[in-house]
């Protein structure tokens, strides 16, 4: 599974059914949805919205919803506790 982080936003997940974020962004709590869509070429993806309506991530392409919705599944479980690593100053 690939995510585009388009925003330097810390995600928080909680255990909300309706896959909701708990996000914070310069030191302001704002509540986050996940939205499932369909592409142009008909595949299923997901993106990471903020409260404010700013898309901060976009998944890549999946063959069904199902698949889409443990791809949003994952992120939940795992965003919380994921390492940041600064690939930057390695490009140099």
């Amino acid at each position: 599974m690939s995510v585009q982080v388009t925003r330097p936003w810390r995600v928080y997940a909680d255990e909300l059914s309706d896959a909701r974020f708990s996000m914070v962004w310069n030191g302001v709590a704002m509540a986050g949805k996940f939205e499932l869509f369909t592409d142009a070429a008909d595949k299923v993806r997901w993106r990471l919205k903020a409260g404010n309506g700013e898309v901060i991530a976009q998944s890549q392409a999946y063959a069904s919803k199902d698949a889409a919705s443990k791809g949003i599944s994952s992120v939940q479980s795992n965003a919380a506790g994921a390492a940041v690593v600064d690939l930057t100053e390695a490009a140099k």
